[in-house]
């Protein structure tokens, strides 16, 4: 699985994917399409397509049930997080936080299926997030959401506590 960011580093990824002979499901968060690159060349055909229409964790959690149902387990999940600007939001609700709130809870609700698939003993799982800042995790230019920093503490989390599973974040600067 892998979040669109609205880039063009979606498509590509997922056409990169099905060259492994893989299956992409695209998940669109609830507001991405503020940040949509019209420009950015389409999904392939191919690829499966999930769009939330909320952030609340129940529509994630019957996502993500139909998701194992129809195409089985499920190996890896890569968040392309949004290029996001600073942000005087207070609240996870609101505006470019709400990302942030949504990778926690995939965490949270896809570690039973990556553990799972894991323990299948025919992949490697993995759960990896991408960004794009400074260089200082958002704490430097004052150009880019600090915010988004608090994903390299989920990851270091995670791959603390989630042995079985592959965890990484990856940081580009701009």
């Amino acid at each position: 699985m892998i979040t669109d960011d609205g880039s063009s580093l979606a498509p590509l990824l997922a056409k990169s994917i099905l060259k492994k002979s893989w299956k992409p499901i695209i998940l669109k968060f609830s507001g991405i399409s503020s940040f949509l690159n019209k420009k950015r060349e389409a999904f392939p055909k191919e690829t499966s397509i999930i769009e939330f229409s909320t952030s609340k964790e129940e529509e994630l959690q019957s996502s993500f049930k139909s998701i194992a149902e129809k195409y089985g387990e499920i190996g890896g999940f890569i968040h392309l997080h949004p290029n996001l600007k600073n942000s005087s939001d207070k609240k996870l609700e609101d505006g470019a936080n709400i990302f942030l709130k949504q990778v926690f809870l995939s965490a949270k609700n896809l570690y039973p299926y990556l553990q799972k698939s894991s323990k299948s003993g025919t992949r490697h799982c993995f759960f990896v997030a991408v960004t794009r800042m400074d260089g200082e995790l958002g704490m430097g230019s004052g150009k880019f959401c600090a915010v988004s920093s608090g994903l390299a503490g989920l990851i270091k989390t995670a791959s603390v506590e989630w042995s079985e599973v592959f965890c990484r974040f990856f940081r580009f600067t701009h």
